[in-house]
């Protein structure tokens, strides 16, 4: 894999994971901005994760937020990965 397939697949499980299942909401320019990309590929990321299954709808204000992770077969996160997405 390359390293920006790397990238979008790390982007795409710590958003998932960490950020659109948190309680703090973010905007579409806040996560473009968190992680360097712009605004389109984040609705695209968005739609990717939509289309493995989680729902992810925004609020009034315009903030993302996930109502129901995707089922992943097999995917599990050690304490390591967790640890590696958070930095």
């Amino acid at each position: 894999m390359s390293q920006q397939g790397t990238a979008k697949v790390v982007r795409l499980v710590h958003m998932s994971c960490y950020v659109l299942a948190g309680r703090v909401r973010y905007t579409t320019p806040e996560l473009a901005e968190r992680y360097g990309v712009d605004n389109r590929t984040i609705l695209r990321d968005i739609d990717a994760l939509r289309a493995a299954g989680a729902l992810i709808a925004k609020d009034d204000a315009g903030r993302w937020r996930m109502t129901k992770r995707p089922d992943w077969p097999g995917v599990e996160l050690t304490a390591l990965d967790r640890a590696a997405l958070e930095a």
